[in-house]
């Protein structure tokens, strides 16, 4: 400002100067608290403190931003202006584990964002020895697989093993084999067995029609021979077959009739005949 001095003499002016004052201030980006503005000359190097802001959820201090500059807490900056400090944060990362319990073998977890949500695995471990899976535990609660949980700190999941449920053995279906004669006579086994079994096809055993002989056996239109070997996958009848018996004619016995003169003399042709048949007497030669 101007002054007025009474001068009475020569007098000497001397100029005094001060320091010129930057304004230092910071910038929580979404963290909360207050960090206090500083006051820096010009030209002079400024050492950057420690974060003094709160975090936003589920984040941690990362460094500081200095106009398109990254810095760390305790490098120094050379103030030339009014300076705006700017906290930079960064995700909270948290691990994902997986615990076999009882059981054995590794599962593969995950590092993933604080706060984020996570879907438990199917199991991957190998039960203990007559056991079997049978929940996931979290933090004390029981989940099944494909359950969402939020993360929120390194957390363990664990195995929970049961007694294994003793396997029902599978019911076997029964079918049967069925012998039919077929116009002959007398009964044979009917055979019971499981489905899907080899069976062989047995000797005949019934009494054939008259003027007939066994041939073999028929299921369907197939013909088969006894030994023969089938599948059977359903209930089966198994017919008898029946062929004619050949009979074969006797052979013709052949009968001499000759004639004899008795008291008389001569000779008279005979004859040969089938044995059984008729024959008329010739007159006297």
């Amino acid at each position: 400002e101007n002054a007025e001095l009474p001068i009475e003499k020569d007098t000497e002016v001397i100029a005094i100067w001060e320091d010129i004052e930057y304004k230092v201030t910071f910038n929580g980006n979404g963290g909360s608290g207050d960090m206090p503005e500083k006051k820096a000359k010009k030209g002079s190097e400024f050492e950057l403190p420690n974060n003094g802001f709160e975090a936003p959820k589920n984040k941690k201090f990362s460094h500081w931003k200095i106009g398109n500059e990254n810095k760390n807490p305790g490098e120094k900056i050379t103030i030339d202006g009014d300076t705006e400090i700017t906290a930079i944060w960064k995700d909270i990362m948290v691990n994902v584990t997986y615990n076999p319990g009882e059981g054995s073998g590794e599962m593969k977890g995950a590092t993933i964002t604080k706060g984020s949500t996570y879907k438990l695995l199917a199991n991957g471990f190998t039960a203990p020895e007559n056991k079997e899976f049978d929940i996931w535990e979290v933090n004390g609660e029981k989940l099944s697989p494909n359950s969402e949980i939020t993360v929120d700190k390194d957390t363990v999941i664990t195995a929970i093993w049961k007694n294994k449920t003793p396997e029902t053995p599978p019911v076997t279906e029964k079918v049967k084999v069925i012998y039919d004669a077929n116009g002959g006579s007398g009964n044979m086994e009917v055979k019971e067995l499981n489905k899907g079994s080899k069976y062989t096809l047995l000797a005949n055993g019934f009494t054939a029609p008259a003027k007939k002989k066994f041939k073999g056996w028929k299921i369907g239109e197939t013909e088969y021979a006894a030994g023969d070997e089938i599948t059977v996958d359903k209930d089966t009848t198994v017919t008898a077959v029946w062929e004619d018996i050949e009979t074969t004619p006797p052979a013709k016995e052949e009968v001499q009739v000759s004639y004899e003169p008795g008291e008389g003399s001569g000779t008279m042709d005979g004859s040969k005949l089938e044995k059984g048949s008729k024959y008329t007497l010739l007159t006297t030669g």
